[in-house]
C-alpha cells in the first residue's frame, strides 16, 4: 500500500503536524482483539477523572491550530475530540467497529482529533490543504453535509470512489504544493528507506492546464472603429478549482471513504498542534504508537510516519 502525501504551500498549515498510521491487510476475524474491554474501561475512566478542566490547555491549543479564516472551531464545528469527551462524560461513548473504536479511544486519551478512512477507496495520492469556498461533503448516512471552507482537510487527488460511483473526477488544476517533512517506521523498523517504500514523501503527480494562445486570422478594417468600452476589455477568468476531493478533517469524515467492516487497508490521521502550539503536540508520537499497537493486532502490518510543512 503506497501512500503519496503532500502539503499545499500554505503558511497556515505550519500550525499542524500529522501522524499517519497505515494498516495493511486488515483481518476482521481478529478485530475483537483490537480494543479489549479493559482498555476501553481504562481510557474512559481516565477521561472522566480528568474532565474538561483536565484537558483545558490541550483543547485550546487544538482549537487555535484549526482556527483559519471563516472556520471557527466552536459549537457544532468543534473538533471531534471534544465531542468524544462530552460523550464519555455523559456515558454515551460510541461503539462503531473495533478499528473506529480504537481511534475514538486514542482521540479521547490524548485529546487530539483523529480520522480513519478506507485507503483503497481514497486512492494513493493525498494532499493536506484548507477547504475552499463552497466545498462540502456528506458525513453521515442521513445525507447531512459539512462545510469545509478554511478547515484543514486531507484530500484525495485520485479517488477510487469517484470512478466507482461515476462521480466527477478530481480537478487536475495544480495547487502549489510541497513535499512534507517525513519521518517514520514501518512495522517497527525505523529507517528512511521504509518511509519511501510506503510512498510518503513522494510528490503526487499533477498537471496544469495547457497555456498559450489559439491561432486566429485577423483582417485590418478599412476604417478604424471606436475603441471598445472599458468594461468589454476585461475578461473574467474563473477561479481555479481546488485540487483534490476533501475526504477527512478534524471535525467529521466523509461517507465516501468511511471505514466499514471488510475493508482491507486503512489510514489513520492524527492532527496535532505544531508551530506556536507545539508544546501541546508533544504526545503525537505516543498516540500514533498506541494506535499502531492496538490496531496492529488485526493487521498484517502497521506503519507510523509523521509529516509537516517544511
Amino acid at each position: 500500500m503506497d501512500i503519496e502525501l503532500q502539503f499545499a504551500d500554505d503558511e497556515r498549515l505550519r500550525k499542524i503536524e500529522l501522524a499517519i498510521v497505515k494498516l495493511r491487510g486488515i483481518d476482521w476475524a481478529r478485530a475483537g482483539e483490537v480494543v479489549p474491554l479493559s482498555l476501553r474501561d481504562e481510557v474512559l475512566r481516565g477521561a472522566c477523572e480528568a474532565g474538561t478542566k483536565g484537558f483545558e490547555t490541550r483543547i485550546k491549543a487544538v482549537r487555535d491550530m484549526l482556527r483559519n479564516g471563516r472556520y471557527k472551531p466552536a459549537g457544532r464545528a468543534k473538533p471531534s475530540s471534544e465531542y468524544l469527551l462530552a460523550a464519555a462524560l455523559d456515558g454515551s461513548f460510541p461503539r462503531v467497529n473495533p478499528l473506529v473504536d480504537a481511534v475514538n479511544l486514542a482521540s479521547l486519551k490524548y485529546m487530539y482529533p483523529m480520522s480513519i478512512f478506507d485507503a483503497d477507496r481514497a486512492g494513493q495520492a493525498l494532499l493536506c490543504r484548507l477547504g475552499a469556498p463552497g466545498e462540502d461533503y456528506v458525513f453521515n448516512s442521513s445525507g447531512q453535509k459539512i462545510d469545509v471552507e478554511d478547515l484543514v482537510c486531507l484530500c484525495a487527488l485520485k479517488p477510487a470512489f469517484a470512478a466507482a460511483e461515476g462521480a466527477a473526477e478530481a480537478s487536475t488544476v495544480a495547487t502549489p504544493a510541497v513535499v512534507p517533512n517525513v519521518s517514520g517506521t514501518e512495522c517497527g523498523a525505523a529507517t528512511a528507506k521504509s518511509a519511501l517504500a510506503w510512498g510518503l514523501g513522494v510528490e503526487a503527480s499533477r498537471s496544469a492546464p495547457a497555456g498559450g494562445c489559439p491561432s486566429a486570422s485577423y483582417v485590418q478594417p478599412s476604417q478604424p472603429g471606436p475603441p471598445p468600452p472599458a468594461s468589454s476589455q476585461k475578461i473574467s477568468q474563473p477561479a481555479p478549482r481546488p485540487q483534490g476531493v476533501p475526504i477527512v478533517n478534524p471535525v467529521r469524515d466523509s461517507m465516501a471513504t468511511k471505514l466499514f467492516e471488510g475493508a482491507r487497508n486503512a489510514v489513520i490521521v492524527i492532527y496535532a498542534p505544531s508551530g506556536p502550539y507545539e508544546a501541546e503536540g508533544r504526545d503525537i508520537k505516543a498516540a500514533a504508537q498506541d494506535l499502531a499497537a492496538w490496531c496492529g493486532r488485526a493487521a498484517e502490518c502497521a506503519a507510523v510516519e509523521f509529516a509537516s510543512l517544511p
